[in-house]
Formats: C-alpha cells, structure tokens, sequence
C-alpha cells in the first residue's frame, strides 16, 4: 500500500499539474496528458469537415457527432427512445437556450431551487418578460406543494444534481413529485458530471430537462455542453 503522499503526486499523465494541489473539480475536471494528445492527433489528421455538407469529410463528423450523442445517452442509463441530445456551447448556452424556447407566458411561474448556480437563476428574465413569476424555494420547501396549470400556462421548476458551493444534493425524487403537481422540470447536472453517476433511467423521476459541460467531467474541450430534452 503507498504512503497517501505517493499516492497523490502526479505521473507522466498529469505532469501539467506537477508540484500543485488542485481542489477546483466543482469548476473543472482534470484532463490527462494522452487524452489532450488523442484529441490534437484525430483534429490534425484532418478528417473533419461540415456536418452539413455531403463530402466524405461531412460525413465523418456526423458520424463522430452521432457517436458522441450516442454516448452522452449512454452515460446516463438512457436511449434516443428517452430523450434527445442537443449540443450546445456549454452549460449556459443549453440554459439560454432552453430559456428562450421555453413557452412561458403570462400565468406561468419558473421556480429555482435556492442552491442553483447563477446561469439557472437567470432563466427568470425570459419568464418575467413573457408576463410570468419568479419564486426561489428553499430546500425545505423543495418541490413547492401548489400545483400548477401545464394547459393554460407551462410552468419550470429547476435545482442542481449538486450544488457547486456548498455540496449538497438533491436527489432526483422531486422530479416525480413536481410533474405530478404540473411543473416541467430542469436539472442542473454540471456539478455532478464526471464527479458521480447519475442514473436517470428511472422514468419516474426522470427530469424533462439536463443540462452539463464536456469541461466539467473530463476537464477538456471548453465551449462544449449539452441540453438532454426528455421526449413524451
């Protein structure tokens, strides 16, 4: 058994962090030395070009963008048959994103669990300008008890997988006790990504909305994230 100081000092793998003690995994994951290489080496052999032209060099990135989509499904217990991957530029483009296709209007209320990050919170801007209400809820109050009106004016409720300041989780359960009580959902999932598994093949308490960064996880590339929309 190593002494826990061996144990901890990095290998030709982490050499970029030689001589550090690195604590910011709520911020970023840690790439290694031969991931960044796998991923220079397959950009630089130029194999890729636009996913919408119909060349060889097209086709091989569809094909890459299916297989990363493919795996995102399969990261968390999921299939296409659950829900669809959109690809985004980072946790916030998928929240801006959803918040500027969500259909909120007036009579529609976005709830915010009150240990969101701050790109969750400012999804109240879209609801508030379509004439609806914003309500923070403490953890205790987690989901709020009043039922809402899909029909009439769709409603969003949202909270981390884990907060990124104080650590704590809020386990998926609530999705269920939310959409019974006419909310759809949202789950922050950046906190949690690559740190923990998150299995949401329970459809119960499966969340209609995911939201996380590529960085998060695996530490590279930045700019790249997802929106994981729930079908049905």
């Amino acid at each position: 058994m190593p002494r826990v100081e061996e144990a901890l000092v990095p290998g030709e793998e982490l050499e970029h962090l030689s001589g550090e003690v690195y604590l910011d995994y709520a911020g970023a994951g840690i790439y290694c030395q031969s991931q960044a290489r796998a991923a220079f080496e397959e950009v630089a052999a130029g194999r890729y070009g636009n996913p919408h032209s119909s060349n060889e060099r097209g086709a091989q990135s569809r094909k890459r963008i299916e297989e990363l989509r493919e795996a995102v499904l399969a990261h968390f217990g999921v299939s296409a048959h659950d829900y669809a991957v959109v690809l985004t530029s980072g946790t916030t483009g998928a929240l801006r994103l959803l918040a500027e296709t969500f259909a909120f209007a007036e009579g529609s209320e976005y709830g915010a669990h009150q240990h969101n990050h701050n790109s969750v919170l400012g999804i109240r801007q879209c609801c508030v300008s379509r004439g609806g209400e914003y309500r923070c809820y403490p953890d205790a109050a987690f989901p709020p008890e009043a039922p809402r009106s899909v029909a009439t004016a769709p409603s969003l409720l949202a909270a981390p997988l884990v907060c990124n300041f104080g650590g704590l989780v809020v386990d998926l359960s609530w999705c269920a006790a939310a959409r019974d009580r006419g909310w759809y959902t949202l789950v922050d999932a950046a906190g949690a990504f690559g740190k923990r598994r998150i299995d949401l093949s329970d459809a119960a308490s499966q969340p209609d909305y995911v939201v996380a960064s590529f960085y998060k996880a695996v530490g590279l590339p930045a700019g790249l994230g997802f929106l994981l929309v729930r079908r049905g």
